[in-house]
């Protein structure tokens, strides 16, 4: 199994992905209904990785 993708990121690699994780962030709360906005990161032990953006409604805790 190969090791975590995310801790072997280039630092110039890594310095980019909170700007873009902002990013697709604020686009996701413009979207009508969206109240707050769930990150999640999953690796399946190959060389990739899945981020996830999953919208909140307001007041509860369902996704759209």
């Amino acid at each position: 199994m190969q090791p975590p993708v995310l801790p072997d990121l280039p630092a110039e690699q890594t310095a980019e992905l909170g700007p873009l994780l902002q990013r697709v962030e604020r686009a996701v709360l413009g979207l009508d209904g969206v109240a707050r906005v769930h990150v999640n990161r999953w690796a399946d032990g190959t060389a990739h990785l899945h981020l996830w953006f999953l919208a909140a409604e307001g007041g509860t805790a369902h996704t759209l």
